[in-house]
């Protein structure tokens, strides 16, 4: 303070300056979101609080994007902030950074410059926040951000491409080129959701339903997987099988006569028909053995359509009296197998 006076009249002049030590804190918020797929439809918020001892002052707040090359891909945002323990937000797709209410984003705004953020490819960046005061004490704070706007690489493969009646599991093997979650579904050829599971975050995973508890019928089928890494970039992927568990059925399967001698003749007629199924057809084999289980007689295989009719004839003529098994195996396209026996005897 300067008094100055003279016989008449008194001046008063006072100065203010502010010693000042302590440079200014500054800490980032998280990334929102750390991992944008992309930013023209997922903004990228930046905040950061600003903490200084010379709370009537101003700081002054530098923000910029820096790629991996060391090239800033934003114009710096200089902003000088109200102090204390209040956040700032710098969104890269908005003119103007805001604070806590509207005072403050009006005088923040009024006293810097804002810009838009651009990011021209994916990539890894650093979002460098520079804060300094009057007494130009300096103070960095920095994080990455990730920009991954590409899908993940996702393959699923069922363990078979047909599941017959020996399996119990269908299993399905998703693997990807990154940690990947979402659903895998079990669905019908016309888009029914007959089971599911969730995957969080593998690169590798199984999944595998009873083929008892889901009780699905013979038919094709698809395994879906809806699947998006951390950024939200959705791959969908497929697998099909078919899935053929019904066994084989007879509607016939006679011989005619069951005793043959030499009054009769030593011939047998054997008849089979397998029992209808939808598009598939049917491999016959009968094969012929005597008590001691050895065997005799090994015929030709047919192939028919279900509920067609397959015949064969039998001589025993040059066998010695007593029984014989006569055995028919029917085999469907998916290695599905029926096995039926009947004795013959001959006198």
């Amino acid at each position: 303070k300067v008094n100055a006076k003279d016989g008449a009249s008194e001046s008063l002049l006072q100065y203010v300056f502010y010693v000042d030590h302590t440079p200014p804190q500054v800490s980032l918020a998280p990334l929102v979101p750390r991992h944008p797929g992309t930013l023209a439809k997922r903004p990228l918020s930046v905040g950061w609080v600003v903490t200084d001892n010379m709370t009537t002052r101003f700081p002054t707040v530098n923000l910029s994007v820096v790629d991996s090359q060391g090239q800033v891909v934003t114009r710096s945002v200089l902003l000088q902030v109200p102090a204390g323990e209040r956040q700032w937000f710098w969104d890269g797709l908005t003119k103007e950074p805001h604070g806590g209410d509207r005072e403050e984003r009006t005088r923040g705004a009024e006293r810097g410059n804002q810009t838009d953020g651009t990011f021209a490819k994916a990539g890894t960046y650093n979002v460098q926040v520079t804060v300094w005061d009057e007494a130009g004490h300096r103070t960095q704070a920095e994080t990455v951000l990730i920009l991954d706007d590409v899908k993940p690489l996702v393959r699923l493969q069922t363990s078979r491409s047909v599941y017959t009646a020996v399996d119990e599991w269908v299993v399905a093997t998703v693997k990807a080129n990154e940690g990947v979650s979402g659903l895998v579904q079990l669905q019908s050829a016309a888009g029914d959701v007959m089971a599911q599971e969730n995957l969080t975050g593998t690169g590798n995973g199984v999944v595998k339903w009873t083929l008892a508890d889901v009780r699905l019928t013979d038919g094709a089928y698809a395994i879906v997987g809806v699947l998006s890494d951390a950024a939200g970039n959705v791959t969908q992927t497929t697998a099909n099988f078919t899935l053929a568990r019904t066994v084989p059925g007879l509607s016939e399967f006679k011989a005619s006569p069951l005793i043959v001698g030499s009054q009769h003749g030593y011939t047998v007629h054997l008849t089979a028909v397998p029992a209808a199924q939808p598009d598939r057809s049917f491999w016959l084999s009968v094969q012929v053995t005597d008590r001691d289980d050895r065997v005799i007689e090994t015929f030709p295989t047919r192939n028919v359509n279900g509920g067609s009719r397959a015949t064969w004839d039998l001589n025993l003529s040059k066998y010695p009296r007593g029984a014989y098994t006569v055995a028919l195996t029917v085999t469907d396209g998916y290695q599905n197998k029926t096995v039926q026996r009947l004795t013959v005897l001959k006198e």
